[in-house]
């Protein structure tokens, strides 16, 4: 009985020892993520590749690109001054949806919005920022600052370039 302490404590000891970690049994070279992010700019290469078409075909404008990455050009200027548009500005716009095939998506609709926490896409929430009152503009957005990978789930396909032309009616600050 006096060497069961002895034994209990030499038992404790060697169970409470580190164990060291296992390496993984599957060692893939490539990720999905590696995949998604090379397939993501074949994506982004071929649709500006179609967008650069579209821009080539219409000699009528010109057009400029913006830090956000979409491309446009002003149709009717606007003697008006530039007004500040903030988040809380509400804005009234009309706006007509077509293809790079100069298909109609959407036909003219007027949208009175607040420019931040509205379900509007990223490209004409930052496209709006962009104009004047009364003044029209052609936006061409790709797919990344339009519907995206999912379209919009009615008309526009996914990976979709769109041409989106707006009119800006009024800004409420």
């Amino acid at each position: 009985m006096k060497y069961s302490w002895i034994i209990f404590f030499g038992i404790l000891f060697v169970s409470c020892n580190n164990s060291e970690a296992r390496r993984p049994i599957n060692k893939q070279k490539s990720s999905k993520k590696d995949f998604s992010i090379e397939l993501n700019k074949q994506i982004r290469a071929a649709e500006e590749q179609r967008i650069q078409k579209y821009i080539e075909r219409d000699t009528v404008l010109n057009y400029e690109y913006s830090p956000f990455g979409f491309a446009y050009a002003i149709t009717k200027t606007s003697t008006k001054p530039q007004q500040e548009i903030l988040k809380t500005s509400v804005l009234s716009f009309e706006k007509t949806v077509y293809t790079l095939d100069n298909q109609m998506v959407y036909p003219k609709e007027v949208i009175k919005s607040r420019l931040e926490g509205s379900n509007l896409i990223t490209g004409i929430r930052e496209g709006v920022k962009l104009m004047r009152e009364d003044e029209e503009i052609k936006f061409i957005f790709s797919s990344f600052v339009a519907h995206g990978f999912h379209g919009d789930e009615s008309k526009i396909g996914a990976n979709t370039p769109i041409v989106v032309k707006i009119k800006l009616l009024n800004i409420n600050n």
